[in-house]
């Protein structure tokens, strides 16, 4: 008899992860995990990629993994810092001349929604990771647009502007914010939480 949820839990990981990925293959799942945050930090970030110290895609994902490597695939904010440093570039903020004009953005706030959205990823295929016992609960929440407007902090900052202050005083209001809505649920993948939580999926 078809088990329907197997299935369609596997079409969605094919669809997401792609045919080429082998399931099997938890580095090869990780990097296809990096490659999808990557890709996300360039919705923001694309047009910065000229001032990037690492402007090839394939380059910057190995650059992440050796990172999480090192850090034995623990959350590690101090990682962001150095994602921000060997990824993108060095002083915090650059200045980018587009069409529109000049677009300011800072290494902290891309190198942020790289490394929280690669967590993110990994924490929906977690169990194709294999032996890579990953504690979800020290992770944060990707600051973008949508958390922002959430936070309403929307027409304050930018994503692609945050400092590190900015970003460590938005995680502080959102683990205030999942503390005060009294379910320790949030507990197991920390701010993480908070990135399903304007849709209210559980109401």
């Amino acid at each position: 008899m078809l088990d329907k949820e197997k299935y369609v839990m596997d079409f969605l990981k094919q669809a997401v992860l792609g045919q080429s990925t082998e399931m099997s293959d938890p580095d090869m799942v990780l990097r296809k995990c990096i490659k999808l945050a990557d890709r996300d930090m360039l919705i923001g970030g694309r047009f910065a990629v000229g001032k990037f110290k690492i402007k090839k895609q394939n380059e910057r994902v190995e650059k992440v993994f050796e990172i999480l490597e090192g850090d034995k695939y623990r959350f590690n904010r101090e990682s962001i810092r150095l994602i921000a440093s060997r990824c993108f570039w060095t002083k915090d903020t650059v200045e980018i001349l587009s069409k529109n004009g000049k677009r300011t953005y800072n290494s902290y706030g891309l190198a942020q929604k790289l490394y929280n959205m690669t967590f993110k990823y990994m924490y929906v295929f977690n169990d194709l990771l294999g032996a890579k016992h990953i504690d979800f609960s020290e992770c944060d929440c990707p600051i973008d647009s949508v958390i922002l407007d959430k936070l309403e902090e929307s027409k304050t900052y930018l994503w692609t502007r945050l400092s590190a202050d900015d970003y460590k005083n938005m995680q502080d209001k959102i683990k205030e914010e999942l503390n005060s809505e009294g379910d320790a649920k949030h507990l197991n993948i920390g701010n993480l939480a908070y990135d399903i939580n304007w849709t209210r999926l559980d109401n």
